[in-house]
């Protein structure tokens, strides 16, 4: 190394070089539309991680605070890996959804 720094981006594949793999990872991600915040179990009063609607998300969600979070493609996927990770159940984020919570 010359002492130059490099970025990740640097080290990057440009989407143009990626052929059908960028196209299929462009599609993952437009049909992502949950979000589980697992730092929720850790603060909240019950102890669930909550989950997130992501087309519908509010100012009151704090999406842009949020750091340790997972996004999948539906309700089911989040249910069965929150379930997965032997945790009691989850909450539905009252902002963007209807508060109700999901007890295994």
């Amino acid at each position: 190394m010359n002492g130059a720094k490099h970025s990740l981006a640097d080290k990057c594949v440009p989407k143009r070089e990626l052929g059908n793999e960028g196209k299929i990872l462009e599609e993952t991600m437009k049909t992502m539309t949950i979000r589980v915040n697992w730092h929720q179990e850790k603060v909240s009063e019950n102890k669930l991680v909550r989950i997130h609607d992501i087309q519908n998300h509010k100012d009151e969600c704090r999406f842009n605070q949020m750091v340790d979070f997972t996004e999948f493609p539906d309700e089911n996927y989040a249910n069965s890996t929150i379930k997965g990770k032997g945790m009691k159940g989850y909450k539905r984020c009252e902002h963007c959804m209807d508060g109700k919570v999901i007890l295994y």
